[in-house]
């Protein structure tokens, strides 16, 4: 390999709950609003390389994220 044999390598794990907003357990139901949280973590060559926005501002090897997601459809 050109850059010496170093690979970018992002471990990402993630899990979130879903709200119907009609109550419905049907996972085509829409629309819902999804709580997220992401767990990441970046092997050297990524951080050092920043393979993530956030790891432009933070250089550690673990990075987290929660957040709200919603989604519709309009037809």
């Amino acid at each position: 390999m050109a850059n010496g044999g170093d690979n970018g390598n992002t471990f990402t794990w993630a899990t979130y709950g879903a709200l119907d907003s009609e109550g419905k357990k049907d996972p085509w139901s829409r629309p819902h609003i999804r709580l997220v949280y992401t767990l990441a973590h970046y092997n050297d060559y990524a951080r050092d390389h920043n393979y993530s926005p956030y790891l432009q501002v933070n250089q550690k090897s673990w990075g987290s994220f929660i957040g709200v997601k919603t989604e519709w459809w309009l037809f």
